[in-house]
């Protein structure tokens, strides 16, 4: 079982080309602005890197859009569960009672307990940027037709909403 630290610094080699090509995107759309990216580690069961950036042109407020990996490994779990997704969302809160996450783009979890899952999963990354990519032109999340489309066409898990 190769160690999470390892796992995590190999996923994320292979992301940071990911997020390069998704900043690059995002510098042609100046509807949204960069909030951030990189690599954050939360103790020894998950990491997440990624990029997120928000719509800034008054329409949809507190929206965000991103393309996110997670790995988690809980302590007594002997493998490693690695999942990714291009993702427009709005959390909670006092200011905003309704919020809601649209997949774009999604690769497949994998549970990979030796390394062999880790290049399938990374090789899987470009669906990713092709999703970013998309959303960024259309500007907006994607109607109803579109959401259907991307569950049917590329595998995207239905929307889901919440509230307080």
């Amino acid at each position: 079982m190769i160690p999470l630290p390892e796992v995590t610094q190999q996923v994320f080699a292979a992301f940071e080309s990911t997020i390069a090509e998704a900043r690059a995107a995002l510098e042609r759309h100046p509807r949204f602005s960069f909030i951030s990216s990189g690599l954050h580690e939360d103790g020894p069961i998950i990491s997440f890197m990624g990029i997120a950036c928000e719509l800034n042109d008054g329409t949809l407020p507190d929206v965000t859009l991103g393309i996110g990996c997670v790995l988690m490994r809980p302590e007594w779990a002997t493998e490693t569960s690695l999942a990714a997704k291009t993702i427009w969302s709005r959390g909670v809160g006092p200011a905003v009672p309704d919020g809601f996450q649209i997949w774009e783009a999604q690769v497949p979890a994998i549970m990979d307990t030796d390394g062999t899952g880790i290049a399938k999963f990374t090789r899987q990354f470009s669906r990713l940027t092709r999703g970013f990519r998309r959303a960024l032109k259309r500007g907006r999340p994607p109607s109803r037709w579109e959401m259907r489309w991307l569950q049917i066409a590329h595998g995207c898990s239905a929307p889901q909403y919440f509230s307080l």
